[in-house]
């Protein structure tokens, strides 16, 4: 188990909370020497702005975070349609890879079936192979670089602060296609389940950042500035500092992005600087409260804060205790509204993308037909025109989300 766990307890000494102040503070993308490197001036608590007008051809620097479990991962539709454009685009692109690849599927009350997950028995090495297959007809050079790390998750268990459990039981009503049950099958999922469920994949994100954040330098700073708490306060052991990217590169990153395991990308998603700067980003179909927690594009200086924050703000916070998020969508909301941090919702154009509900036979993956239903009606019934979307007339993406599936190799790579 890795130690990061250790901080994962409200019951740690009074040795550790000084050690998790001061890494705060070291780690703050808004402040001390964490802070990204970019033209964009503050104006206030809110956000920045730039005064580059041409914000939207500005070359970025971008860190995705694709974390959840290896059995659910969809990854063609990513690199054809995510790093690969935005490479060429001249963004730097660099990937983080960090996936549970524990044979079962960690599921609560659903039982969809990944048993013909494309990615059965990889490991780090046949997985960065893979990778560098598909990659290398396209001759991006060091504008994409993937890090990558399949392992069993650091933690299975998370303590519930003063017994206080944020969320609340959930009734549910199924279908066969919405829950992979029984047709009509009625039950529920526990709010122990759900809180355990929600602490597991924050805490992913929470690890994924860390790793594009640390060094072996920032390993060795802290030993020597707390030597007699080092066991308490590791992040990473040093055998991850080399491939750690911001302190290592001198270089910071624009944005980072929570990219979901079993997302599909169904179009090119290009990212502009002056669409996503300043706020935290996602797709407005499916959203709660302006969030739709399935990917998130957040601007750099946000990254510790929220993505960081939503584990370690429930550990070390105080004023957060004894108050409900219920979901995770909320509990986003709560650190966004607590420290000013501007949401941004996205059309379909500008976030072509779909959860999927693993696999449809043995050759093709099952869409979230709730959301392929919503998409499809968007398109076709204006709603999306409207907010300068007009997907009424793309034949391939209606076709595909009204079909409600996509082949496991779709779409073809080139020379693959």
């Amino acid at each position: 188990m890795r130690s990061a766990s250790l901080l994962l307890t409200p019951t740690g000494t009074a040795a550790l909370f000084l050690a998790a102040a001061v890494l705060h503070t070291m780690l703050s993308s808004s402040r001390g020497p964490f802070a990204p490197v970019s033209a964009a001036t503050t104006k206030s608590s809110k956000g920045a702005t730039n005064n580059n007008n041409n914000d939207n051809d500005k070359p970025m620097r971008i860190a995705f975070c694709l974390t959840g479990q290896l059995a659910r991962l969809e990854l063609l539709s990513k690199i054809r349609n995510i790093f690969v454009p935005n490479a060429k685009k001249g963004h730097t692109v660099h990937l983080f890879m960090l996936l549970d690849n524990e044979d079962a599927v960690k599921q609560t009350y659903w039982r969809y079936d990944y048993s013909g997950t494309p990615y059965a028995n990889y490991n780090t090495k046949k997985m960065e192979d893979f990778v560098a297959k598909k990659v290398a007809p396209y001759a991006l050079g060091d504008k994409f670089l993937p890090r990558i790390r399949l392992e069993p998750r650091g933690q299975d268990v998370f303590e519930v602060v003063d017994g206080f459990v944020p969320v609340e039981r959930k009734e549910i009503n199924c279908k066969h296609t919405v829950c992979g049950r029984g047709e009509n099958d009625q039950g529920a999922e526990e709010a122990d389940a759900r809180f355990q469920n929600n602490l597991s994949w924050m805490t992913g994100l929470r690890d994924c950042v860390k790793w594009m954040q640390v060094t072996l330098r920032t390993f060795c700073f802290c030993s020597c500035l707390l030597p007699s708490i080092t066991t308490h306060v590791v992040l990473f052991p040093p055998r991850h500092g080399r491939q750690a990217s911001e302190r290592a590169h001198g270089q910071f990153y624009d944005l980072v992005v929570r990219l979901r395991d079993d997302t599909l990308v169904y179009g090119e998603w290009i990212f502009t600087y002056g669409e996503m700067k300043g706020a935290l980003t996602s797709a407005d179909i499916g959203s709660y409260r302006g969030i739709n927690d399935h990917n998130l594009v957040l601007d750099r200086k946000w990254a510790d804060t929220l993505f960081r924050g939503l584990v370690e703000d429930y550990y070390f916070n105080g004023s957060n205790r004894g108050v409900m998020w219920n979901n995770t969508e909320s509990r986003i909301y709560q650190l966004t509204t607590a420290y000013s941090i501007p949401i941004k919702t996205a059309t379909m154009c500008q976030f072509p993308l779909i959860p999927l509900r693993a696999n449809e036979n043995s050759t093709h993956w099952l869409m979230h037909l709730t959301y392929a239903g919503k998409m499809v009606d968007a398109c076709q019934n204006g709603l999306e025109k409207a907010r300068g979307c007009d997907c009424s007339g793309n034949d391939e993406w209606i076709s595909m989300l009204g079909a409600g599936y996509s082949p496991f190799n779709w779409p073809k790579l080139a020379a693959s």
